[in-house]
């Protein structure tokens, strides 16, 4: 049986650190740590990974995470171009380019992996009710994987996984 997950990292801004230049994320424009999750298509938080600093891109992260089953559907965001290169059953929404507008196939695409992207967002945000999450995080770095876990966990026993 197939298993169809969604990818999706989620930034936390923290107090600016001596070297900033590693936690900087020119996104946020602020400097930030950035923790990757996974959740299930019945909306279980399968797997979070370890915190990265935010600089690092989303696609590096996962190359460096545990790899789920291969025959797993895997449904991402654009930040992850290039993962299908690397691994089968990933699907991407299309990027558009300058020289090359989309094509109305893609389009519609797009929009149905729009749907499974607001799965996503809203465990995101589930876990950001909490204000450790939240707000700029000032506690111990080391100890913020562990916090992240925790409050992942509460939010699975919320729903009864």
């Amino acid at each position: 049986m197939l298993q169809n997950s969604r990818y999706s990292d989620q930034k936390q801004p923290i107090q600016r650190p001596k070297d900033s230049k590693k936690s900087y994320s020119g996104k946020k424009k602020t400097t930030t740590i950035k923790t990757e999750i996974i959740i299930e298509e019945s909306g279980q938080i399968l797997s979070v990974s370890k915190s990265h600093r935010g600089r690092m891109h989303d696609f590096r992260i996962r190359k460096q995470e545990k790899m789920l089953p291969r025959d797993s559907i895997k449904h991402a965001d654009s930040g992850y171009q290039g993962w299908q290169k690397v691994q089968s059953n990933v699907v991407i929404p299309y990027k558009r380019y300058r020289k090359k507008p989309l094509t109305e196939e893609q389009k519609e695409h797009s929009r149905k992996l729009a749907s499974f992207r607001m799965q996503v967002e809203n465990k995101i945000r589930e876990i950001k009710i909490f204000k450790i999450i939240s707000n700029v995080y000032r506690n111990f770095q080391k100890k913020y994987n562990m916090r992240f876990n925790i409050i992942a966990g509460i939010v699975n026993l919320r729903h009864g996984f």
